[in-house]
């Protein structure tokens, strides 16, 4: 119970930092803001396959123009420029930004190839071709395909010969 009094003080003082913080970004924001619409005022101007390459460096110039200009104060403590505010603020992640979106693709034919040990049986390689081949117009997937074309090929012998060695 005698540290309730230290817990309490632990938290305001956390709160006001988070809060200094916090209110730092608030002129930053102004300054990117009035950054955006300088921007799109001049590529307002241009032709439309330009725009995007003068808004893009009509920003870029306007913010390295703010760097050295004081745009927050605080009276007889401190006088912040937008570069003093961009460092002192809290850096945001992807997730807080709107985070960002990767898209991965496995080349099937790639991992079927090492799944069976790189085999150099020549049925499986010519089923890897065919299958290669059907691909281009069939509506099922890559794994099915295989198969079918396995049993094409294969003369009744099975798939876990080549795929029973491997780990």
């Amino acid at each position: 119970m005698q540290a309730k009094g230290l817990v309490r003080f632990f938290f305001v003082l956390l709160a006001l930092v988070c809060a200094w913080y916090f209110l730092l970004g608030i002129p930053t924001a102004n300054v990117e803001k009035a950054a955006e619409r300088y921007a799109r005022a001049a590529a307002k101007n241009v032709p439309a396959e330009a725009q995007d390459a003068v808004f893009k460096s009509t920003r870029s110039r306007f913010l390295d123009s703010m760097s050295t200009v004081e745009v927050f104060g605080l009276p007889l403590l401190k006088q912040y420029t937008y570069a003093d505010l961009k460092k002192s603020q809290l850096a945001l992640g992807l997730d807080l930004k709107g985070g960002m979106n990767v898209q991965m693709q496995v080349d099937l034919s790639d991992m079927v190839t090492a799944l069976s040990g790189d085999s150099k049986d020549p049925i499986f390689l010519q089923t890897l071709s065919n299958t290669k081949k059907a691909m281009e117009s069939a509506q099922v997937d890559y794994i099915t395909l295989f198969a079918q074309q396995w049993k094409a090929l294969a003369g009744g012998r099975g798939l876990a010969s080549l795929f029973f060695n491997n780990p």
